[in-house]
């Protein structure tokens, strides 16, 4: 399996709020970041992992991460790369009034059991 291993601070100021902890794999995308689309209310950080499928093309594969700058999502976020539709790092919520969502992944990374996008 191909793993790309995103150094998110490289892309980043000092101050930020940006995810760590990014991996993109065919299979998976999974981040440490904050809550973008407010459905969480404590800006604290979660990690979540998604299966990489963009609900928006139907395409296996096309999720990338992406940080934004200044006001513009400075927390980073999942986007397809074929649609450029972007998703919250944390509950995969898209950007927009569509109602789309990332998939939560199920199954074992690294040893670590994953359950609805969540390490248990």
């Amino acid at each position: 399996m191909n793993v790309l291993k995103v150094n998110a601070a490289s892309k980043t100021t000092k101050s930020s709020v940006a995810a760590y902890n990014v991996v993109v794999t065919s299979k998976y995308v999974m981040a440490t970041g904050k809550c973008t689309c407010s459905l969480y209310t404590d800006y604290k950080y979660h990690t979540r992992v998604f299966k990489n499928y963009d609900p928006s093309s139907h395409k296996w594969g096309v999720l990338a991460y992406e940080v934004g700058s200044g006001k513009n999502n400075p927390e980073g976020m999942w986007y397809s790369t074929v649609t450029d539709m972007d998703f919250c790092l944390v509950h995969g919520k898209s950007h927009d009034n569509r109602g789309k969502y990332l998939i939560p992944y199920n199954g074992t990374i690294n040893g670590k059991k994953v359950v609805n996008g969540y390490f248990v």
